[in-house]
């Protein structure tokens, strides 16, 4: 349903013309947009009715300041459109603001999402911030945050669009190492089977640390933490544009070892890949196209590294046995 629709439904409930059928349809984009879009913790359907409720009073609040004597002086077309944009950041406001609003006794509640093999899901925390949390990702946080620091715990793989709040420094925590920011975007990989934490920032200045050392990094720049070493070492990113396209789900590998990139496609696409030989130490160049399965795009990295793929019962093989083996 166009914005323009949804508006219109959304000015006939509040002024109660809204017909049984309307207010269904309305009922049902609802729902369809909570599905479809963003994660939200609520624990019974009676919260999510009460949220849902002060939604559209913050809504109604906000029509009802336009319809004024004074705002009734604007020409019909002008006042439609106002009408029709302050609904419409009624809406958004309302939904990226949605648990400030929550109870107190639930401030100290914590949320945990877990994401499976070839799972990948969106949140909105209390704050405003958004997560992209990719598969086999673990992620725990307060359902509202009430301390001096907004604090979570993470392992895995994510994408962070950080609130800004200079009050309130956001702090995720890594096992060992925790990076703190105010308010900005980076890329985090931190599986606990990795020997390695990489961060990668997009927009703002974070600061790195681990056993009382410390980094700081800033835009285009990233960090690899070596786990057995401690060692922290900081570059330049190839290119910013990998990350924001693995936040949509597009998997670019520049360069990157065949064991590496086999890993990320078995986790990321719930897949069963076996390699063999001195495949996994080749090194592949190449991206998975939007629409391409698992084993067309196997195909194609067997080609680029010279392998040979079988396909078995539970999965593929990547092995030794190309042209030039």
């Amino acid at each position: 349903m166009e914005e323009k629709d949804v508006v219109n439904l959304i000015r006939k409930h509040l002024d109660g013309t809204a017909t049984k059928f309307e207010e269904e349809k309305l009922d049902s984009w609802y729902n369809q947009t909570n599905e479809q879009g963003l994660l939200w913790p609520y624990q019974d359907e009676a919260e999510e009715e009460d949220a849902k409720k002060r939604i559209f009073e913050a809504i109604q609040s906000k029509y009802k300041q336009v319809n004024t004597p004074v705002k009734r002086l604007i020409a019909p077309l002008m006042y439609k459109l106002a009408a029709a944009s302050i609904l419409l950041i009624g809406i958004f406001y309302g939904i990226a603001q949605l648990w400030k609003y929550q109870k107190p006794s639930n401030a100290g509640e914590m949320v945990t999402v877990v994401t499976k093999r070839g799972e990948h899901k969106k949140i909105l925390l209390a704050d405003g911030s958004l997560i992209w949390l990719s598969s086999e990702s673990h992620l725990t946080f307060r359902k509202l945050f009430k301390a001096a620091t907004r604090d979570i715990e993470f392992e895995g793989e994510a994408f962070f669009d950080i609130a800004k709040d200079k009050a309130h420094p956001f702090i995720v925590h890594t096992g060992t190492t925790t990076t703190r920011v105010l308010g900005t975007s980076f890329n985090i990989t931190a599986y606990k089977a990795n020997r390695h934490i990489t961060l990668s920032l997009l927009t703002g200045k974070v600061a790195f640390s681990t056993a009382g050392a410390q980094k700081f990094v800033v835009p285009g720049q990233m960090i690899i933490y070596d786990k057995a070493s401690w060692l922290m070492t900081v570059k330049k990113l190839p290119d910013t544009q990998l990350i924001t396209a693995r936040r949509d789900g597009l998997y670019e590998y520049r360069n990157v070892r065949v064991e590496d990139v086999v890993n990320d496609v078995s986790r990321n696409f719930n897949a069963h890949i076996q390699l063999a030989g001195s495949v996994k130490n080749r090194l592949f160049y190449g991206r998975v196209k939007p629409g391409e399965t698992v084993e067309q795009f196997l195909q194609k990295l067997a080609k680029v590294v010279d392998a040979r793929l079988i396909k078995v019962d539970d999965g593929f093989i990547l092995t030794e046995g190309g042209v030039h083996d």
